[in-house]
Formats: structure tokens, C-alpha cells, sequence
């Protein structure tokens, strides 16, 4: 991580973060930011309308309080239109603001946002071209505690994981018949989409803690991501985990996932919903233990901007740049 001076330490007094306080957020290099205020949660999901409500409360007492030159949202997208609209309305003018999530808001409130950080450079283009000075591009930084994950030695089996936007069932299809494991960990059994009786060469899991999850990846041999097709990123985190503990990913050809994987570099791309082509990057990576090797190496290279401390530099920076405009 940058080194902090002085000088940085007291114009980031001057920056405030609303954000829930989860991943990157909730992490020893969040602490560079002195004024945190932080989703407060009554019940449920930390951003559904009741406590994004409460949350919304607190930050404009906060606002109040310290008179801050620069809003920084991090991971509290359902915020960030409603203080949008409160700059439309010509509050809020001498404020400027940083966005991390643009899912909640259309291209017209992004025209009050002063910068908006995306995790993949087709997000910038599926926007208005007007826009695209307000875009900046960071990679995601992977979440866990990977100095935790000790041991990363192969256990014989493939892994994948997570929900949003995957197609297990095309990858289900693509093992079967296959000697070779598979190991899924998801959401619930509905994430799976699978109807038909599992092949046997085929285990599920279902929600656990996030080290628990690390421990599946770090034993497996490399790692799959199968996406459905979509602008949106997607599949993201799986992959940068896998990434930082060093094993390859096979994922969908998908403009949001080839900022991360490098076809033939660090894993391989294959079409959406293409199981022959799936199949075949399976047995293929799976047979080939040279080529194996030499992907896990270049995997743990790439991952190198993938960290925390990696994320914190760009956005200090970026704070620095939007103070001193």
C-alpha cells in the first residue's frame, strides 16, 4: 500500500464514506478514510429499504456534522440515487461525489455524479458517450483473508461457486460422464436450475462462511465460472478469488470477465451456454498438468492487482485528484 503522508492523512479528512460495511469496506485499509459512516441495519439485508432508509438519515446528519468537500459511496448503491436527486435539486452543489455502483441509477442522475468507479471497461461503453469522462476503471479486489489460506495444494477436483448470473446447468451437463469431480457451492438448490438427478462425479454445497468458501477454492485444481450472457458485470468475484489463490479460471466469453482472464494465459473463455465447448476446455486443462502448472503461476501474477491494499491506492488517489479540481 502508498504511503500515507501528513498531508494526504488531512485532506482525506475531507472525504466521508457511506457504505455498508462488508468486503473491502470493512477491511484495515478502509481505516486511510477517517469519516466512515456505515449502513445501519434494524433486520434482513443490509440495503433493503428500511435500513438504506436509516442509513440515508445518518449520512445527511453526518453531512451536517462534518461539512465534507467529497461523498464517497462504496458498497451502498440503493443510497446514492436518492442523494442524486437531492443534487438535481440543487442541494448538495458544493459537494462533489464518488460512486462504486451504478446498478440503482440510470444515465441521466449519472450526469450529478462527479466520478463512477466500474469493474469492467464494457460497462463504460454501454452508456452514454457524453458520459464516459465520469467513468474510471479499477479491477475488483478479491474478498477474504487469503493470508489465512495457507495451504493451496490440489485435492483431485474442480470447484465452482457463487449465484448471480451463473449457468450451473450448463456446466453440469458439460462433466457429466466426465472422471473428473466437481464441486459447486451456491446459494440455495435454486441457483442450480438443474431438474434432472445429479451425476455422481458431482457434489453441491450451499451457503457458508466466506473462509470456508476460500478453503473449497484453494484445493481445487482450477476453477470454473459459468455465465449466462449479459453487458453487466457479473461473475466477478469468483473469479478474483480464484485468481488470488492462484488457480486458473475457465469462464464464459463475456466482455465483463476478459478484463480479468487472459484466453490461454491465465484460464480460457469459451461461449455461453456452449457445453461441447466447455467440455472440452475441462478435459483439456484438466489433462494437460504442464500447462496446468504454468497457468496457476501466471494466475497468482495477475492477481496482483487484485488486492485491497491495490484498491485503496486508486482510490486515495482518485480522492486527491477530485480535492485538488
Amino acid at each position: 500500500m502508498m504511503q500515507i503522508d501528513d498531508k494526504i492523512r488531512d485532506k482525506l479528512k475531507d472525504v466521508m464514506v457511506i457504505t455498508v460495511k462488508k468486503s473491502f469496506w470493512a477491511s484495515r485499509e478502509c481505516e486511510i478514510f477517517p469519516v466512515r459512516v456505515y449502513a445501519h441495519k434494524i433486520y434482513g439485508y443490509s440495503q433493503n429499504l428500511p435500513n438504506s432508509l436509516l442509513t440515508a438519515v445518518y449520512g445527511l446528519k453526518a453531512i451536517i456534522k462534518y461539512r465534507p468537500k467529497l461523498i464517497f459511496f462504496g458498497s451502498s448503491g440503493r443510497l446514492v440515487p436518492w442523494f442524486l436527486r437531492l443534487r438535481r435539486l440543487g442541494l448538495l452543489k458544493h459537494v462533489k461525489i464518488i460512486a462504486t455502483n451504478q446498478s440503482f441509477f440510470d444515465d441521466k442522475l449519472a450526469r450529478y455524479v462527479d466520478r463512477i468507479i466500474v469493474y469492467s471497461y464494457s460497462e463504460i461503453e454501454s452508456h452514454d458517450p457524453e458520459l464516459n469522462d465520469k467513468y474510471v476503471f479499477v479491477h475488483l479486489p478479491a474478498d477474504g483473508d487469503f493470508d489465512a489460506v495457507r495451504d493451496t495444494t490440489p485435492r483431485g477436483y474442480i470447484f465452482s461457486g457463487g449465484g448471480a448470473g451463473r449457468d450451473f446447468k450448463t456446466l453440469i451437463e458439460a462433466v457429466k460422464g466426465l472422471d473428473i469431480p466437481l464441486k459447486i457451492v451456491t446459494f440455495t438448490p435454486k441457483n442450480l436450475k438443474y431438474r434432472k438427478k445429479l451425476p455422481e462425479n458431482v457434489d453441491i454445497e450451499y451457503r457458508m462462511p466466506l473462509q470456508s468458501f476460500l478453503e473449497r477454492v484453494a484445493h481445487a485444481l482450477f476453477v470454473v465460472v459459468p455465465l449466462k450472457a449479459g453487458k453487466w458485470p457479473h461473475g466477478h468475484t469468483s473469479i478474483v478469488q480464484a485468481l488470488r489463490l492462484g488457480k486458473p479460471v475457465i469462464t464464459s466469453k463475456n466482455s465483463t470477465t476478459e478484463d480479468y482472464v487472459v484466453h490461454g494465459e491465465n484460464g480460457f473463455l469459451v461461449d455461453p451456454g456452449d457445453t461441447k465447448a466447455l467440455q472440452d476446455a475441462i478435459k483439456h486443462l484438466y489433462t494437460n498438468k504442464k500447462e496446468l502448472s504454468d497457468m496457476s503461476k501466471r494466475a497468482r501474477i495477475s492477481s496482483r492487482k487484485l488486492t485491497y491494499s491495490n484498491f485503496a491506492d486508486f482510490i486515495v488517489k482518485l480522492c486527491m485528484e477530485m480535492l485538488d479540481e
